[in-house]
């Protein structure tokens, strides 16, 4: 166990405890029957890009790191970290990292809440648990990336609040549209407050001109987003 607290039920309004922890293979049936419970209530579904059995097993078995939030023996939500090695799907290759770097790099994957209980925070907190179990398991990894769904505020304060930036907008997954956020593990980016500029969220291709142009994505607004120069 790595955390433990009180979280709302949103139905009813009581107070349930929780435990978290760090899963194992022995929960792969729960996470299977939890994410696609949590499908089944998002509202535009390209905005989650779920796990297959095939993803959850590399990753429960060593190629990665995942927690589970439990209330009552259920499991009530979870967060994966993937470590992508030489996969196609490393997203150093999306920002020119060199191929030796491929090693040292980790995905922050997929977050997952079942309905009853959003509105606790869980994927914030989830974040600062799962790195925290990341930074104890001293694995030599340097590099931390993770996709988002242009349209999905949620995610992008989620992202933003690592001070994680934005470093490539680019087509993934069957040619979905994904923000593509870095940061060095040890430390965020830095970046210049006297050089940000305020885009439309939807212009794209500014925004992809931004970056061109030694900028990176800092901060989410409604509507808009801050771009600023990378020192």
């Amino acid at each position: 166990m790595i955390a433990q607290g009180i979280l709302q039920h949103q139905p009813t309004g009581q107070e349930r405890k929780y435990s978290v922890h760090v899963l194992s293979l022995d929960a792969l049936e729960e996470l299977q029957t939890m994410q696609k419970e949590v499908e089944q209530h998002v509202e535009d579904s390209s905005t989650l890009q779920p796990l297959s059995e095939e993803e959850f097993t590399t990753i429960l078995t060593g190629g990665g790191l995942l927690i589970g939030v439990y209330v009552r023996e259920t499991l009530a939500a979870f967060r994966a970290l993937w470590y992508p090695g030489h996969h196609i799907e490393n997203l150093g290759r999306d920002v020119g990292l060199p191929e030796a770097e491929w090693e040292k790099v980790v995905h922050q994957e997929i977050s997952c809440v079942l309905p009853e209980y959003r509105g606790n925070r869980l994927q914030k907190s989830m974040g600062v648990w799962i790195m925290d179990a990341f930074h104890a398991a001293n694995h030599g990894r340097t590099h931390l990336f993770c996709t988002v769904h242009p349209e999905n505020p949620g995610s992008l304060k989620d992202k933003f609040s690592q001070g994680m930036v934005i470093a490539a907008i680019k087509e993934k997954y069957a040619g979905m549209l994904r923000y593509i956020f870095y940061r060095p593990v040890s430390s965020p980016v830095l970046w210049d407050e006297s050089t940000i500029v305020t885009v439309q969220q939807k212009d794209y291709d500014e925004q992809k001109s931004l970056i061109e142009n030694g900028y990176v994505g800092v901060q989410w607004q409604p509507s808009t987003l801050l771009f600023a120069k990378k020192q």
